[in-house]
């Protein structure tokens, strides 16, 4: 396959030179595009598809020949796409191995939501990601400090600039979520630890506002850097939702026992509207000043580090002499 990667570059390289000399990059990739869509279309045009056309008497071997030549074509379409964006060949097969992952994951997650185990499970167990597993604030001071050559000792320093430099930031920001970075991300102090004993005692679903809709790699980020920390095993499920959505997420544990483990206070459910679900606070360098003597001890559970967030859950759940699992101790 390299052979004919480079081949590719090869005649990508004359054409641009020929055909594309005065035209621009925008105008090659929606060439490209085009030539994709337009053999996906042969493809189509040979099956018996629409019942509103005339009955195609094409055999198998027909359809077969002609799916053929189209994949060939759309192959090398998608080479020239690999060789504008100058993506060489061992990213490409990195990232098909990445994708192959994530689309795996999600095929998984879906069985998973109609199986005998999601429906029949008594708890479930809803983490945050950033901030709770994956030290986000370390990632922070790192990145950002590398990229500015600032040297943020605190996350505070690193809040400081960040107020400070709010536009910059945000021009960074993007850098930030797409560089890939986001899968060698550090994480946190029994992360594993955590993920493992929830899954014994029930449903282990991630829950993040990482914005995948305006960056879907995200996603595939996400599922990488839990391959790569050795935590994918003890996930049931990933989902990725805003935060005014989180209440509609809940919805489908109804009827089951949810422990709600979170580091940013304005997402902690509402205990009154929600009496099944049990709030658990985790503080980091980000939240470590907040307040929390408003909160009643019913309401939310806070712990200094995971493995106080393990010890609780320990506590609650396998105590034999304890019934009452909603956060009353």
């Amino acid at each position: 396959m390299k052979k004919l990667y480079d081949l590719q570059k090869v005649f990508f390289d004359k054409i641009n030179a020929i055909e594309y000399a005065n035209k621009t990059h925008v105008d090659r990739i929606k060439d490209y595009c085009l030539g994709i869509n337009k053999n996906v279309a042969d493809v189509m045009d040979t099956l018996d598809w629409d019942p509103s056309k005339e009955h195609k008497a094409n055999s198998l071997l027909l359809q077969k020949v002609e799916a053929t030549d189209a994949v060939v074509d759309i192959m090398k379409y998608a080479f020239n796409i690999c060789h504008e964006f100058n993506i060489s060949y061992d990213d490409l097969v990195y990232k098909i191995a990445m994708k192959g992952k994530t689309i795996d994951q999600k095929f998984n997650q879906r069985l998973f939501m109609e199986s005998d185990k999601f429906k029949n499970s008594p708890r479930a167990f809803i983490i945050d990601i950033d901030g709770v597993l994956a030290d986000v604030c370390l990632a922070m001071r790192t990145w950002f400090g590398s990229r500015t050559n600032q040297k943020f000792d605190t996350f505070r320093d690193f809040a400081i600039w960040r107020r400070d430099n709010i536009d910059f930031y945000k021009e960074l920001k993007e850098e930030y979520r797409l560089c890939g970075y986001k899968m060698i991300i550090p994480a946190i102090d029994n992360a594993r630890d955590l993920l493992r004993e929830c899954s014994k005692r029930g449903i282990v679903s991630l829950l993040s506002n990482r914005p995948v809709r305006s960056y879907p790699i995200l996603y595939m980020y996400t599922v990488e850097w839990l391959y790569g920390r050795g935590m994918i095993q003890w996930v049931d499920m990933l989902h990725f939702t805003d935060l005014g959505e989180k209440k509609y997420f809940f919805d489908r544990f109804n009827g089951k026992e949810v422990y709600f483990i979170e580091d940013n206070v304005y997402n902690l459910i509402n205990i009154d509207e929600r009496p099944n679900v049990c709030n658990i606070y985790v503080r980091n360098d980000a939240n470590a000043l907040l307040d929390l003597s408003f909160y009643d001890p019913e309401e939310c559970k806070s712990v200094d580090n995971l493995q106080e967030a393990i010890t609780f859950i320990k506590d609650v759940i396998d105590d034999e002499n304890k019934n009452d699992t909603d956060c009353r101790y």
